[in-house]
């Protein structure tokens, strides 16, 4: 092959590449375009959020136009074309902005180099209005020439002319304009337009010949009402930017529709609307999944920020307004989108706590953070360190209802906590976690200066044999002190100890039985019976041999107190009963 031969080849993959890079350029500024008429479409041309689409795209064009002089797009009933090449083609051929054109007769446009802003505004303003109206007056052809539009050229048709619209001299105002265009296309002469009528006349007109108009076109009339009345702006604008994010290939535009979500999510929770914003969301989620899975690091980063922005210091803050505000509003919705925020967000929740005013917000704040579970563990237990009694309170059960050992240490020190509401709690928390190591922590409760605390704790200690639980209540009951106790108290204890002690509590019962005192003799006498009675409890052979010595020694009272519970032991298993939970109670304490 010679050299010629090859320099060709060379030059015509160069021309290839360029031709294919030009029809990707050309390609980005119409999808750009669609874009942002399906924004304006929305929302008004004042709002933050078109103005924003609209400079992204005059940027865009401008930047294609500075280097190719122009950019000609042809147009059919459902798609745009670059240089005979397909670069938009839309799903319906009965609606859209290509159809829009086509359907008002323009087959071409052509943006030229120099093209001002307010060019490029007053386009858009003109197909948008175009799209939105009912009226058969506002064609595109009419806006466009009432508009000054010295860079954007169009060649228009209709079924009796074919002729390039951009070369016929420029109407002095709308009236002329207005005749000048029907005057064209009106050829049969039916009725003379009135276009210069006032708005008010012709509304008036309008009204009075009502009767005149068909059932069914009345109809879709007033469907269209009702489509108006019912329209839902921010849920028109969540669909197409879903739709808008599948297009894009280039990470600015996909950065800037990210950005757009982010706006339109503080939109929704502003109105309260948590259903949306949680399908917001969820597609944010799910799009940073699949983003990551393919491989995408610049793309899931950035799906990333913006779920941490959604759960940020601020935007908690303002969460937490809104629900003081509206305590009635729905906590299914807010819930489901508080669980779909990122785990940053989970000290702001914390901090969200103690700032609620509802029994039920903050509840629903406690299940979402116990949603998190037990991954999350040392970021939730940072609120054990609050300042607030209550939110302390309310980490303390969440921490226990996930029920994971990982708490323990946290628990370690709200247990101690100068308040009894936050020690009563952390009480329960630590009784559902499993583990001998919650056993210390328990025991360590029965030296409480709060009865009732005590109390509890024995009964769950008595739900944990060991050891460890046998040793520390054997040497609590053998303490001077312990007759001191109320009568509730002690009887929980000894229960505790024939539970979890059996044999081994045997002889400290018999003991407690048989001691003798000078001083404070009722509540000894009290203390004796409630250990014959744990004793008799225990349902051992070596505890009932030890009831049956008691029964002919001691004092008068223990022997008959003694013979009365070997009687109804002895007429329950004649009976044929056994220990049945029924029989249990007759020997509980």
């Amino acid at each position: 092959m010679s050299e010629e031969t090859l320099d060709l080849k060379s030059d015509l993959n160069e021309l290839q590449d360029q031709s294919n890079e030009l029809l990707k350029a050309a390609q980005e500024v119409v999808n750009l375009f669609i874009k942002a008429i399906k924004i304006f479409c929305i929302y008004p041309p004042d709002n933050p959020i078109p103005k924003e689409f609209r400079n992204n795209l005059f940027r865009k064009l401008t930047e294609f136009l500075d280097e190719n002089e122009e950019l000609k797009l042809g147009i059919d009933q459902s798609r745009l074309f670059f240089k005979d090449k397909v670069i938009l083609k839309e799903e319906k051929k009965d609606e859209g902005v290509a159809f829009a054109l086509y359907r008002d007769g323009i087959r071409e446009v052509s943006f030229q180099k120099g093209l001002e802003q307010e060019e490029l505004f007053s386009f858009l303003e003109a197909i948008t209005s175009c799209i939105k109206s009912i009226l058969p007056e506002d064609d595109l052809v009419t806006l466009f020439w009432e508009k000054d539009l010295p860079h954007i050229k169009f060649s228009a048709v209709d079924e009796f002319l074919t002729e390039d619209i951009s070369d016929l001299p420029q109407p002095t105002g709308s009236k002329d304009l207005k005749e000048l265009y029907y005057s064209e296309v009106d050829l049969e002469g039916s009725r003379e337009r009135e276009i210069s009528q006032p708005s008010k006349i012709q509304v008036e007109r309008f009204l009075r010949d009502l009767d005149l108009i068909p059932q069914r076109e009345l109809d879709e009339l007033k469907f269209l009402l009702e489509k108006d009345k019912s329209f839902e702006p921010l849920k028109e604008m969540f669909f197409i930017l879903k739709e808008v994010l599948s297009a894009d290939s280039e990470f600015s535009d996909f950065s800037e529709t990210i950005l757009l979500l982010e706006k339109l999510l503080d939109s929704l929770v502003g109105q309260e609307d948590f259903y949306l914003a949680s399908e917001v969301l969820l597609l944010l989620k799910n799009l940073g999944e699949a983003e990551s899975e393919a491989g995408q690091a610049h793309r899931t980063e950035r799906i990333k920020e913006a779920l941490n922005r959604a759960g940020d210091k601020e935007r908690v803050k303002t969460l937490t307004q809104i629900l003081n505000q509206n305590p009635r509003l729905d906590l299914f919705s807010a819930r489901k989108y508080l669980s779909l925020l990122s785990r940053n967000t989970i000290p702001h929740l914390v901090d969200m706590l103690g700032e609620l005013e509802n029994f039920a917000t903050r509840s629903m704040v406690c299940t979402v953070l116990e949603s998190w579970g037990e991954k999350n563990i040392e970021l939730l237990s940072k609120g054990v360190y609050d300042r607030r009694w209550y939110v302390v309170r309310n980490i303390v059960g969440v921490l226990g209802r996930i029920g994971s050992p990982l708490a323990i240490p946290y628990l370690k020190r709200t247990i101690g906590h100068e308040d009894l509401r936050v020690r009563k709690q952390t009480l329960e928390a630590l009784s559902r976690i499993k583990g001998e190591e919650v056993n210390s922590i328990l025991l360590s409760i029965l030296e409480d200066p709060e009865e009732k605390l005590r109390v509890r704790a024995a009964r769950f200690l008595g739900e944990r044999p060991c050891q460890e639980v046998v040793d520390y209540i054997s040497n609590l009951v053998s303490r001077k002190d312990f007759r001191d106790k109320s009568p509730e108290e002690k009887k929980v204890l000894l229960e505790t100890l024939a539970h979890t002690g059996k044999d081994e509590a045997v002889n400290l019962f018999k003991k407690m039985i048989l001691k003798k005192t000078w001083f404070k003799k009722e509540k000894q006498k009290e203390t004796s019976y409630l250990a014959l009675k744990a004793l008799a409890s225990v349902n051992t052979p070596s505890s009932l041999e030890a009831l049956k010595e008691l029964s002919s020694s001691g004092s008068r009272k223990t022997r008959q107190q003694a013979n009365l519970l070997r009687e109804k032991f002895s007429s329950f298993q004649k009976s044929g009963e056994g220990r049945t939970p029924e029989v249990e109670k007759e020997f509980e304490i």
